[in-house]
């Protein structure tokens, strides 16, 4: 009996992903033509796409919505973290990843999408040779039903080249309050409280794109006060791929990410819970930046050159203003990344200093072997400020209690990072991990182990240590904190498939902090534990999320929610309940309910409600509003009121849709809205939102 169950271990550990897969191209295929699908046209290179792009792009709104919450909201900053993944998938669906000629690091561009499932399509594609219908990808066991409805709009079969079309985009957007802040009635908004803004894709067959955003937030001026050129803020773009040994040129505003982020990572990165999915996640590439704002984006030009099969080398130069709130020596205090400029103080830190980095990444690739494959790659990136930085600055040339943490953040004018990284991927084991060290010659290191323990469970673990003294501008990875310093800890998760349909996950994370945190002294720590489970029945998916964690307080917090969908109709409901525990116990209860109905293909209408109850803002509650294109929001409430929003879209003409969305937020125990400039003088709020999208 002993030797059996050695025998069934070997066995298992030494399995190929896609044993449970068909033996033949033709059973294949066979099997994916029974999947219980909408049907596609032989000449769609994607699914449900064709002519009728912005059906898409519905898709990818009522899809991707829960999958980022479920990826995103067990981390402290995951509102940022969803805008930034929600904006990198709608990239992608105007650019979708041909499945057949991808990289690894091409498919780590979808967010949620692990190394095991990537080399899972990989290996079915060169078992099977080329994907002739995405749902083929139905019978790779590792993605289940729930992933694949978000990721199947970002992917395509065909011959890019050969099969794309050229095609322009314009994205009218405005936002209407019906109230007016505390800052709009005593004038110290220099703009009126409207918000509104432009953007324009041009997208050729031959693989290059041109992209222009112009946008103004609520009470920044328009072409006035500051702005002459019209809008508050702009960003633009020319992107150039796979011209030879040219993989990708960036030219404009843009974001990256060298290895696991350790010295450089300003576009979309992952959470606690997506890290579940996402374990191994290390690529080297470069995004178009087309949002509103983001305050530490690069300008310039970037590139990735594939000077053979096996050496890759990118590199990016960047000079572009930023903000900053100014000592009395006219050092830097603080760089500002909020973007906001609606008032004259804000308006006057505008753009008073500048930035320019620099970076370099060498890769090597090994993959000789079917079983062994490993990179090692070499980074290092280079900022310096028009100014010196003193956050700690004091006539005195004291350190303040106060300011006791920022003692190690950057100091001076310039810094540089340098970095190792490597992956090691041997059967079923997956070792991903980054060491780097900063001009403090303080040390970063982040490492994980994947263990793809059989095509029905994943094992993951991180370890990761970042120095008090180790600081860089531009790096961002796992970790509790916002910035890769001060912190160690581990992390261990588990993702469980017992069925095809059902998807279970968990993990523990301990982090310390041995120095000064923000309002925190040196030595503390936090302990953080979750479980996830979602099943997909029929046409209903029902998730649950049980999270505790002990971090400054203990919060506990139970999510409940069932979705259902149909030709007609999709509706979400969820129940939301937290308990906050320091000195005294917190309570917050959310229950909401969605409803979305599609008449036609011209016209649909969702609605939503949602009640919330809470004892303050430490027990508030997150509610996902209403998505409209590119926007996305992932919103915390807190005291007592009730939410309401409706959402038309319409398709007049097959190249024209129009969105209009009406929110309601009202609150019982509340006589205002916000504080000081932001306050409205009424317990309640309404918005109007439109949205003109032209498709040529």
């Amino acid at each position: 009996m002993t030797k059996f169950l050695l025998l069934l271990i070997t066995v298992v550990l030494s399995q190929s992903p896609l044993s449970a897969a068909t033996v033949s191209r033709e059973d294949a295929v066979a099997e994916g033509s029974q999947i219980d699908a909408a049907p596609q046209s032989e000449d769609s290179n994607t699914i449900g796409a064709g002519d009728d792009d912005d059906a898409m792009n519905e898709s990818v709104n009522s899809d991707v919505v829960p999958f980022l919450t479920t990826l995103y909201e067990n981390s402290d900053d995951g509102a940022v973290l969803m805008e930034n993944a929600y904006e990198q998938i709608c990239e992608l669906q105007q650019n979708p990843i041909n499945v057949n000629t991808a990289e690894t690091e091409d498919f780590l561009l979808i967010p949620g999408l692990n190394i095991s499932q990537i080399s899972d399509i990989i290996e079915y594609r060169e078992r099977y040779g080329k994907i002739k219908s995405l749902y083929e990808l139905n019978l790779i066991p590792s993605l289940d039903p729930h992933l694949l409805n978000t990721i199947t709009p970002l992917l395509t079969v065909g011959d890019v080249e050969n099969s794309s079309r050229s095609r322009a985009t314009v994205l009218l957007s405005a936002s209407v309050p019906l109230y007016r802040r505390q800052g709009d009635l005593d004038g110290t908004y220099l703009g009126d409280p409207t918000s509104h803004s432009v953007r324009a894709n041009f997208t050729h067959a031959s693989g290059f794109s041109i992209n222009l955003t112009g946008a103004k937030t609520a009470g920044e001026p328009f072409a006035s006060n500051g702005n002459k050129w019209g809008y508050d803020n702009y960003s633009y773009n020319f992107t150039l791929r796979n011209r030879g040994v040219l993989k990708q040129l960036i030219l404009g505003t843009f974001r990256g990410q060298f290895g696991m982020g350790l010295t450089m990572n300003n576009n979309f990165t992952m959470g606690k819970q997506a890290l579940i999915a996402a374990a191994g996640r290390q690529t080297t590439t470069f995004s178009p930046h087309n949002g509103n704002y983001d305050g530490k984006h690069h300008q310039g030009v970037a590139a990735v050159l594939n000077l053979s099969r096996a050496i890759q080398i990118a590199g990016f130069f960047s000079w572009r203003y930023i903000d900053a709130t100014l000592n009395a020596d006219s050092t830097i205090s603080s760089i500002l990344t909020d973007g906001y400029h609606r008032t004259v103080s804000e308006m006057n830190k505008k753009n008073n200093s500048s930035l320019t980095s620099a970076g370099l990444h060498l890769r090597f690739h090994n993959s000789n072997t079917a079983s062994l494959r490993y990179d090692i790659g070499a980074s290092f990136v280079y900022t310096h400020f028009s100014r010196r930085l003193h956050p700690t600055y004091s006539k005195a040339d004291t350190v303040p209690a106060s300011k006791a943490y920022r003692l190690y953040t950057l100091h001076g004018d310039n810094t540089w990072n340098a970095a190792v990284d490597y992956k090691l991927s041997w059967k079923v084991f997956t070792l991903t991990g980054e060491t780097a060290m900063s001009d403090t010659k303080a040390i970063a290191t982040i490492n994980s182990l994947l263990w793809h323990a059989s095509r029905n469970i994943d094992i993951t673990a991180v370890q990761r240590f970042y120095s008090y003294k180790y600081y860089s501008y531009y790096g961002k990875t796992f970790g509790e904190n916002s910035s890769p310093s001060n912190e160690s800890g581990a992390y261990v998760a588990l993702q469980w498939r017992p069925m095809r349909r059902l998807v279970i996950g968990a993990y523990t994370d301990y982090a310390y902090f041995p120095w000064y945190r923000y309002h925190q002294p040196a030595g503390t720590s936090s302990w953080d534990h979750a479980l996830t489970a979602s099943l997909d029945v029929n046409r209903w998916t029902l998730s649950m999320k049980l999270r505790v964690k002990r971090k400054d307080e203990t919060t506990q917090r139970l999510r409940l929610a069932a979705a259902y969908k149909s030709t007609h109709w999709q509706l979400s409901t969820m129940l939301e309940g937290c308990r906050c525990k320091d000195n005294e116990a917190k309570n917050g209860f959310t229950a909401s309910q969605t409803a979305r109905y599609t008449f036609n293909p011209k016209l649909s209408l969702s609605t939503q409600a949602a009640f919330f109850s809470t004892d303050d803002y430490d027990s508030r509650v997150y509610i996902r509003t209403l998505p409209m294109v590119y926007s996305f929001s992932y919103t915390p409430f807190f005291y007592k009121g009730m939410h309401g929003a409706v959402l038309v879209t319409y398709k007049p003409l097959r190249q024209l849709t129009t969105l209009l969305r009406v929110s309601h937020t009202h609150y019982f125990n509340r006589s205002t809205v916000a504080t000081a400039d932001r306050m409205i003088d009424h317990p309640y709020k309404t918005d109007i939102d439109l949205q003109v999208k032209w498709t040529l």
